[in-house]
């Protein structure tokens, strides 16, 4: 799985234990990539997975 991260700086270990949740929370997806954009305090989050191997 790819993690990116833009904008402002997050420690490795929040964005780390975020990811973990993530996964953790969609376990019947095949997650191959998360785009993570941070702006002051808010974060966008995308997923991305494959379908065929989510089905």
């Amino acid at each position: 799985m790819k993690v990116n991260v833009r904008g402002e700086h997050v420690s490795d270990k929040i964005i780390n234990m975020y990811v973990s949740e993530l996964v953790k929370a969609h376990p019947d997806k095949h997650i191959d990539a998360v785009d993570i954009f941070v702006e002051g305090d808010k974060m966008k989050v995308r997923l991305m997975h494959d379908l065929d191997r989510s089905a």
